[in-house]
């Protein structure tokens, strides 16, 4: 099991960034599901 803290990170989710595809709703929803499993694995 994991152990300790984590950092997880995205660009923000401005109009710039989501416009230009540089971020795109599942590259956003994919940071949560890592938290979720992160989460998850360490309970």
């Amino acid at each position: 099991k994991p152990k300790g803290l984590f950092l997880l990170d995205s660009y923000h989710c401005s109009r710039y960034n989501t416009q230009t595809r540089r971020l795109t709703t599942p590259m956003f929803q994919a940071v949560f599901e890592r938290a979720r499993e992160l989460v998850d694995a360490k309970n």
